[in-house]
């Protein structure tokens, strides 16, 4: 039993391996939007069913698939910039949703994908002039700040965050400045 679900997760992560290096963009779009669909009812499903202060698994959430999968399509051999632009603003609402999530296990798995995401971006893309692509990978974190929806841990979580890029890639953020000093304003 317990190799057939091994072997069944690894090929679910050979799938969402696939569909992001391999669909067209409006067939991973598609797929984006059924994702988002199910992961939102996923979460809806778990809050309205837990009722008491008990520690609810968080391995079986679709929330975590989002980073492997963003990961690999951000690959910058992958997917054109444009292709980003679309990925990012069809699937960084689920995530400020989910980083706002009243559970902090969930809130804190989308705050590290936004993280993850986000830093592999800004080190592995140089933002061409006039473009405001980083700003754009950065608003979700301001966002999730300025809603003043999520606990204080998960607002330490994105400072720390928003801290490590800094210090990291202070040369590439380019466009982001203003939603990082914007964020830092807003805690």
């Amino acid at each position: 039993m317990v190799k057939a679900i091994s072997h069944l997760s690894s090929l679910a992560e050979r799938l969402f391996d696939h569909v992001a290096r391999l669909l067209p963009l409006p067939a991973l779009i598609t797929f984006l939007e059924y994702l988002c669909r199910a992961s939102q009812e996923q979460l809806a499903t778990r809050a309205k069913g837990s009722g008491g202060g008990g520690k609810e698994p968080t391995a079986g959430l679709l929330l975590r698939r989002y980073s492997p999968l963003l990961l690999t399509a951000c690959s910058k051999a992958q997917r054109p910039l444009l292709h980003l632009l679309r990925i990012w603003s069809n699937v960084s609402q689920h995530l400020i949703e989910g980083a706002c999530y009243r559970k902090r296990a969930v809130a804190t798995i989308a705050t590290d994908c936004l993280h993850q995401v986000m830093s592999k971006c800004i080190q592995d893309r140089a933002e061409l002039p006039l473009f405001s692509f980083h700003k754009t990978l950065l608003k979700p974190m301001e966002s999730v700040i300025r809603l003043g929806l999520c606990d204080v841990d998960t607002q330490d979580q994105i400072v720390c965050s928003l801290c490590e890029l800094v210090e990291v890639s202070r040369v590439n953020i380019g466009s982001g400045w203003s939603v990082v000093f914007g964020a830092l304003r807003s805690v």
